[in-house]
């Protein structure tokens, strides 16, 4: 999905500004339906171009009320793994067949998490 929103923000003495975007008929992220969208931000000085950046992203909400987890207002039971960036071949590090790979069997579990270890993960995941 692919709405084109474009929106203006309030330069302030700090040099931070906020954005309200606002996405007709918006469907909401789910474990199983991961619905995504794509921004393009593009940071302009006058009529030139400073900056560009592109970002997917979902819109959910997520609270914990007493011991249960709530996505969008229900509860969401977290099953899954832990899981690191280091393979016995290759070592540490990005490998893209392996993380393809690895999403197949946990759908194939029907897991819908996995925690992510003390380093960071590549963005590219």
């Amino acid at each position: 999905q692919t709405p084109k929103v474009i929106a203006g923000g309030h330069e302030s003495i700090s040099d931070n500004f906020t954005v309200d975007i606002r996405i007709p008929d918006a469907e909401l992220w789910d474990v199983f339906r991961p619905n995504l969208y794509d921004a393009d931000i593009t940071l302009l000085s006058g009529e030139d171009v400073v900056d560009t950046y592109k970002q997917r992203f979902g819109i959910r909400t997520i609270r914990v009320t007493g011991n249960r987890l709530l996505l969008n207002g229900r509860p969401v039971y977290l099953q899954g793994f832990g899981r690191h960036e280091d393979f016995p071949i290759i070592g540490r590090g990005l490998c893209h067949a392996a993380n393809v790979r690895d999403h197949e069997l946990l759908k194939w579990v029907n897991a819908n998490s996995y925690r992510t270890t003390h380093y960071p993960y590549s963005e590219e995941l």
